[in-house]
């Protein structure tokens, strides 16, 4: 029986940069001439529960933004790449959900009379506003 073509590769770097609304996930690799058949992340609020994306590799860089996260949580995610018939993993690591965008309300008045006015209502929620 052959032997499973082994990948040569390994992680040189993996990590998430957390935004406003999303997280992205980022990884480079170093190929050593290996053929590389797909890349991606697995990530999830526990190891036993985790979601895999896959990204596209260019120049031994990829990188995957996830977003419907629950605020403050804690997830766990790792990088992979796989030849088609084997895949690596790296090692695994944490990241806190975005915190819930601060939400503002202001109230101008516009008109006021005896029986009532007119007033203007701004909500702000992060960098969305609506009147």
């Amino acid at each position: 029986m052959p032997e499973p073509e082994r990948i040569s590769m390994a992680f040189e770097h993996v990590s998430a940069t957390v935004g406003t609304e999303d997280v992205v996930l980022e990884a480079e690799v170093s190929v050593d001439g290996t053929l590389v058949a797909e890349c991606g992340f697995l990530y999830g609020d526990s190891e036993d529960n985790m979601v895999e994306v896959s990204a596209q590799m260019a120049d031994g860089r990829f990188s995957k933004s996830v977003g419907d996260l629950n605020y403050q949580q804690e997830y766990v995610y790792m990088a992979y790449v796989g030849n088609g018939k084997n895949r690596l993993h790296s090692d695994k690591h944490t990241f806190i959900a975005p915190s819930r965008p601060d939400m503002y309300l202001s109230v101008n008045e516009l008109n006021v009379g005896p029986s009532g006015g007119t007033y203007e209502v701004t909500v702000r929620h992060g960098d969305l506003y609506d009147v």
